[in-house]
């Protein structure tokens, strides 16, 4: 038997009765050889009349102590090299040492026997349960041959009759069930090797899609601009980047369909063409070259939408586009109240031809304006309602005054504290500076 390990389970062994056994069924089995040897020591003290006094007990109790803890402890530090045959040898010579000593073939132990098969079982599966029904039996026939000659031949043939058929039928049954088993717990422990490996593959991921997507919104002259992105599976098809422009900031949030590496990977792409493009191209350009990657080099199930924007800070003027993304809300401070903005354009990559509107709005000082993935508006309470644009813009409503980061934050706090989130969520705050 290899190294019984604490941790990872040990490569097969390859000995006639060994089996790659789970470390917790094997600290079960060395813990309960406690209970069987404790019998078969006390057996054995009454059998030889040993004196039934503290010193005599512990005479027979110390060495079986010893042997067990010493196993155990090597078991424990991962340095138990046993091979299965000799636990189930040492086994079967106490048991039936224990039955011997309480009447042969008439003891009442004789059932141990069954679960020193049960255990060869979990060692060894089929053939070992089968290895140790045979000597269980070729003992047994030894002792009802051996018995005293005052037990009739026909309770030994009877003994033969009524109990070797039933060591190898639990051999059977044990040996079938501990294999379904360990196949079980084979698949399990292959099931947690790749998840830990998706979870470092995801971590990998995310920290090259942070790199590749500008995930710190910059510091701007004239405007304040905080993120709160949220993503489902720790990466995420949205999009949120930044490219600064004469006098302003230009800012891009897009949402690939799906929330798998695949819309990951595809928003760090439309982030890579944002960077090279830049936005000195008209805003429908940029989404024109956007259209095109995706329709040419993705599925036809992949689409995206998006929305981009150029603000400039000497007029407060805004430029933006819409391609088939939920409309930017606005905070008017001087109103102080919450209005969408027009726009609804194509979806990016579903026609290989799309033309997009550029549309314009003003920002005065102290107003705030809110980018957003579908993932806010689509979340849901706990009738199932979604919260919608209407929900959102009350949200925002109240939190609109704060910080621009503290504002995205308790906005995206306050939608998930509320509502089931089932997509990732991005949320991009804008506010011109004045009054803040």
């Amino acid at each position: 038997m290899t190294e019984a390990p604490t941790g990872e389970p040990s490569a097969p062994d390859t000995s006639p009765l060994g089996a790659n056994v789970p470390p917790e069924m094997l600290r079960l089995l060395i813990a309960g050889r406690w209970a069987v040897l404790g019998t078969v020591a006390l057996a054995i003290s009454l059998a030889l009349r040993f004196p039934l006094n503290f010193f005599g007990l512990l005479a027979v109790a110390a060495p079986i102590a010893i042997y067990n803890l010493v196993q155990w402890l090597l078991l424990r530090a991962g340095r138990l090299r046993i091979r299965p045959a000799v636990l189930i040898g040492i086994d079967l010579v106490g048991i039936t040492l224990l039955d011997w000593f309480s009447g042969g073939v008439r003891s009442p132990f004789v059932g141990f026997y069954y679960v020193l098969i049960i255990v060869a079982a979990a060692f060894g599966d089929l053939r070992g349960s089968l290895a140790t029904a045979t000597a269980v039996a070729a003992l047994e026939s030894v002792m009802a041959l051996l018995s005293p000659s005052d037990v009739p031949p026909g309770l030994r043939l009877n003994f033969a009759i009524t109990t070797f058929p039933f060591f190898f039928l639990t051999a059977l049954g044990a040996g079938f069930l501990v294999r379904r088993l360990r196949e079980q717990w084979e698949r399990r422990r292959d099931a947690e090797t790749a998840l830990e490996a998706m979870h470092r593959e995801v971590a990998i991921a995310r920290e090259v899609q942070a790199t590749l997507t500008h995930t710190l919104p910059p510091r701007v002259p004239g405007f304040s601009i905080g993120a709160h992105l949220r993503p489902l599976h720790g990466i995420g098809g949205d999009m949120q980047d930044y490219v600064p422009v004469s006098g302003g900031i230009g800012i891009a949030v897009a949402d690939v369909s799906g929330h798998s590496l695949a819309a990951a990977l595809l928003a760090a792409r439309l982030a890579h063409l944002l960077d090279e493009l830049g936005l000195g191209a008209p805003l429908p350009s940029v989404l024109a070259s956007w259209n095109q990657t995706i329709y040419e080099r993705t599925p036809p199930e992949v689409f995206v939408t998006a929305v981009i924007l150029i603000a400039r800070a000497d007029n407060g003027e805004v430029e933006y586009a819409v391609a088939g993304h939920p409309p930017p809300l606005v905070y008017y401070h001087a109103e102080q109240r919450v209005r969408p903005l027009e726009g609804k354009g194509m979806i990016l990559g579903v026609l290989e031809e799309a033309r997009f509107t550029v549309r314009r709005t003003h920002l005065n000082p102290g107003d705030v304006l809110l980018l957003y993935t579908d993932g806010a508006i689509d979340a849901r309470d706990a009738q199932g309602a979604p919260l919608g644009i209407e929900g959102l813009a009350a949200l925002f409503a109240q939190f609109a005054t704060l910080p621009v980061q503290e504002l995205v934050d308790r906005l995206g706090e306050a939608i998930a504290a509320g509502h089931a989130i089932n997509d990732d969520l991005t949320l991009v705050a804008l506010v011109c500076a004045g009054s803040r």
